[in-house]
């Protein structure tokens, strides 16, 4: 008949067995708590982002309702139309373009010499 053989670990051997054990626990809770991408330093930066993004989309919101009112300015308000078009340098039928800065006047005597 064959004996059951139990060996019981020395003292030092259970020391060292639950060292172990601490040890992988401690890394088990470094690696969750910092390094994975569920760690803590993880959700401060994605809340970090999340709030730059929300900054990012209000000012589009703005921007968007600022298009949409100069485009419904550009549909029914011919005063508006008109000033983009001088901004444009896009002339009426029969005039002419006449620039009395002093700049301009300044570049033609320069080219005049």
């Amino acid at each position: 008949m064959k004996k059951n053989r139990t060996t019981s670990l020395s003292p030092a051997q259970q020391k060292r067995v639950i060292l172990v054990f601490f040890c992988f626990i401690v890394a088990a809770l470094v690696y969750l708590t910092f390094l994975s991408d569920h760690s803590f330093l993880s959700i401060i930066n994605k809340k970090s982002q999340s709030a730059e993004l929300e900054k990012e989309k209000i000012e589009l919101k703005k921007d968007n309702a600022e298009l949409a009112d100069e485009i419904d300015r550009a549909k029914n308000d011919l005063e508006f139309l008109e000033e983009v078009a001088r901004k444009r340098n896009m002339l009426k039928k029969n005039e002419i373009i006449i620039d009395f800065s002093e700049k301009k006047q300044k570049e033609k005597k320069d080219i005049k010499k």
